[in-house]
């Protein structure tokens, strides 16, 4: 069955202001920094909400005394 929708509108919510994304970020920076041997806590995550990326992971890894030596994507 084709259904036959009028959309007037579509609404992007990129930065979690009107759907709480926070928890699903968090997740994910665990998931991918566990991959490398760091550990975040909800709070070390959540006290970045809006920063960009790469910032993010700059304070991180100046956290844990490491230099980010690039913004490189690398395969794991």
């Amino acid at each position: 069955m084709k259904i036959n929708l009028k959309v007037k509108a579509i609404i992007f919510d990129m930065d979690g202001v009107i759907t709480n994304t926070m928890p699903d970020h968090f997740q994910a920076w665990k998931s991918i920094l566990q991959k490398i041997g760091i550990h975040v806590n909800p709070y070390k995550v959540y006290k970045r909400e809006g920063q960009r990326g790469i910032t993010s992971l700059e304070e991180i890894f100046k956290n844990i005394k490491c230099r980010l030596i690039s913004t490189s994507l690398v395969n794991f």
